[in-house]
C-alpha cells in the first residue's frame, strides 16, 4: 500500500487552544477517504495543514513520499495538493475562465522579461475540457457572480485540476446538491479516483460516507478517535464514533397544526424579478399557520431562495402581497419586518448572519441592540448575561461569549445565528439552510430549537438542500420549479428519492391541501 499523504503527531495551537492534538492521518493513493467529526473537532484545521494554509507547531507531513518541511499554499500546489473550501473562494466580477487560470495564466507573445498577454482562448478551452470532465459543463465567459452555488463548487474543483492536483481535499462538497446531483457528483469522484487521483472528503453526511468512501478517519476534540475503513460499518455506528458518549437531544416533528387557525403568514400572487421582466419568483401563493413548519425544496436557482430573501425584505416585490397575521407588510423595510415579528436565519451565516470579528455576545443581539441600551449606551453586562443563557441553551462551543465569532467552528457560528433569531421570539422564522455544514450534534440541537419554536406556536418556513431534513421536520413541502410552486407534498406521502425527482420535474404528484 502506498500513501498519498501522511501526518504524524500534528499539533496546531491557537493561543491557549489546541485545535489538533497529536493527529496521525494517512490516506492511501488512489482512494476516496472520509474525514469526519463534530464541528470544532479539528477537521478543517488538519486540511489547512495539508493544504499549506496552517503551519503546525509540532508533527510531520509527507506527501507522496516526500517530507514536507515548508508549509505554504504554493508548496502544496507544487506537490499536487488541491484544497476546495466549503466557502467558495472566487472573484465574482471575473469570468469562469478567468477564475480558473487566476494566478497561473496561460500566456502568449511572451518575451524575455515580459510575461506576455493572457491567452484567453487557451483559458476558455481548458475550462471547457475540465468542466466537462467533472460533469458540470460551465460557460467560460459567464461571470462567477451569476453561477449557482453548485456551479461555483464545480468551478472550484476545475481550478485545482487546472493546477495539476493529484490529491483533492474537498470540504463539504455535497452540502448544496440534490440527491440526483450527489449521484452525478459521486460518479465524477469515482472517475477521478479511477484515473489515479486521491480524494479526501470532509463531510457531516454520514450516509454519503458509507456510499462513496473506503478509508475513514474520525476526529474528536482535536484528537484521532478512529482510523480504518468503512467496511462492515453502519451509519449508526459511524454516528457513535463521531459523537462518542454524548447524548443527542431527541427531535420529533410537532403535531399537525389546526387547519382552522388563521394563517400566520400569507403570500398572495408574489412576483420577484432578478432583472426587469425576468421573474425568479412567479405568481406564488402560500401560507403557513401557527405551529407549522413549511418546507421549501427545489434545485438551486428555481426561486425558493429568492422567496426567503423577499420575505425577509432583502428583495423588492414586483407584484403581490405579504400578510403577517393579516397585516400587509409588502412594502416594509428589513428592520420594520423584524420589529413586526419576522426572524431570518440567512443562507450565508458569515456574509449575512454574523459580524465574525465581534464577540459572540455582540452577535447574539445583532439588529436588536436597542433592547440592551441604557441611556444611550450598551449595557455590556446585560448583553453578556443574555448571551451566556443562549450559549448554554444551544451548547455553543467553546462556551465563552467573549470570544470573537471568528474563533468558532462553522456549526457553532450557525448555532449563534439560530439562537439569536429564535431568542427574539418572532412570529415567523425564515430558515435558509440552517444545518448546512454542521455536525450531527449541532444538527440535532438546531432541529430541537426549531421544533420547540413551532410547538410554542411559531411558524417556520424552512429552506433546505437536505431532503432528509425537510422530510423529518416539515408538515408540508412546497417544491419549486422555474420560480413557481410546482407541487405541494406531505412528507408521509414521499421519500428523498421521489422528492428529488419532483424537484427536477421527473414525476407529477397530488397537491396537498
Amino acid at each position: 500500500m502506498t500513501l498519498a499523504l501522511q501526518t504524524q503527531g500534528i499539533d496546531v495551537r491557537y493561543g491557549q487552544r489546541l485545535a489538533n492534538r497529536g493527529v496521525d492521518f494517512a490516506v492511501e493513493t488512489g482512494s476516496i477517504h472520509a474525514l469526519v467529526g463534530e464541528n470544532g473537532a479539528g477537521k478543517s484545521t488538519l486540511m489547512h495543514v495539508v493544504g499549506g494554509l496552517v503551519t503546525p507547531s509540532a508533527g510531520s507531513l509527507r506527501i507522496e513520499g516526500h517530507d514536507v518541511t515548508r508549509f505554504s499554499p504554493h508548496d502544496a500546489v507544487r506537490l499536487g495538493v488541491g484544497l476546495v473550501h466549503q466557502h467558495v473562494m472566487l472573484v465574482p466580477s471575473l469570468t469562469v475562465a478567468e477564475n480558473v487560470v487566476l494566478g497561473a495564466e496561460p500566456a502568449k507573445f511572451a518575451f524575455a522579461g515580459n510575461l506576455g498577454l493572457l491567452d484567453r482562448e487557451m483559458a476558455r478551452q481548458k475550462t471547457r475540457e475540465l468542466s466537462q470532465a467533472v460533469g458540470v459543463p460551465l460557460d467560460p465567459d459567464r461571470r462567477a457572480s451569476d453561477l449557482s452555488l453548485g456551479e461555483r463548487q464545480a468551478l472550484e474543483i476545475v481550478k485545482v485540476l487546472y493546477r495539476g492536483a493529484r490529491i483533492l481535499l474537498l470540504d463539504e462538497p455535497t452540502a448544496v446538491l440534490t440527491p440526483p446531483e450527489v449521484e452525478r457528483f459521486f460518479q465524477v469522484l469515482t472517475r477521478l479516483r479511477d484515473e489515479g487521483r486521491t480524494i479526501v472528503i470532509v463531510t457531516h453526511r454520514l450516509d454519503e460516507v458509507m456510499d462513496i468512501a473506503t478509508g475513514l478517519t474520525v476526529l474528536r476534540h482535536g484528537r484521532l478517535a478512529f482510523a480504518g475503513t468503512t467496511a462492515g460499518r453502519t451509519v449508526h455506528e459511524l454516528g457513535r464514533l463521531v459523537v462518542g458518549d454524548t447524548d443527542l437531544p431527541e427531535v420529533e416533528r410537532p403535531a399537525v397544526p389546526d387547519a382552522n387557525l388563521a394563517p400566520r403568514l400569507r403570500i398572495e400572487g408574489l412576483r420577484v424579478e432578478r432583472a426587469k421582466g425576468h421573474a425568479v419568483v412567479d405568481d406564488v401563493t402560500l401560507e403557513v399557520r401557527p405551529g407549522e413548519i413549511l418546507g421549501l425544496a427545489g434545485v438551486e436557482g428555481n426561486g425558493q431562495d429568492a422567496l426567503i430573501e423577499c420575505l425577509a425584505g432583502l428583495r423588492p416585490v414586483v407584484r403581490g402581497r405579504i400578510l403577517l397575521d393579516g397585516q400587509d407588510v409588502t412594502r416594509t423595510s428589513v428592520r420594520q419586518r423584524r420589529e413586526a415579528g419576522i426572524g431570518h436565519v440567512p443562507e450565508d451565516r458569515r456574509e449575512r448572519g454574523l459580524v465574525v470579528r465581534d464577540p459572540v455576545a455582540a452577535n447574539t443581539v445583532l439588529g436588536d441592540e436597542n433592547r440592551f441600551a441604557r441611556k444611550g449606551f450598551m449595557d455590556d453586562a446585560a448583553v453578556l448575561a443574555y448571551a451566556d443563557v443562549l450559549v448554554r441553551q444551544v451548547d455553543i462551543r467553546p462556551p465563552d461569549a467573549t470570544l470573537p465569532a471568528l474563533a468558532l467552528s462553522g456549526g457553532n457560528q450557525q448555532k449563534v445565528v439560530v439562537a439569536r433569531e429564535v431568542g427574539r421570539a418572532p412570529r415567523v422564522l425564515l430558515c435558509a439552510q440552517p444545518t448546512r455544514g454542521v455536525d450531527l450534534g449541532a444538527m440535532a440541537r438546531i432541529h430541537k430549537v426549531l421544533t420547540d419554536f413551532a410547538r410554542q406556536g411559531g411558524a417556520v418556513i424552512l429552506l433546505s438542500a437536505d431532503l432528509g431534513e425537510l422530510l423529518a421536520l416539515s408538515h408540508r413541502i412546497a417544491v419549486f420549479r422555474r420560480g413557481k410552486v410546482a407541487e405541494l407534498l406531505r412528507p408521509q406521502d414521499t421519500d428523498a428519492r421521489s422528492l428529488g425527482a419532483c424537484m427536477v420535474g421527473a414525476t407529477s404528484r397530488e397537491v396537498a391541501p
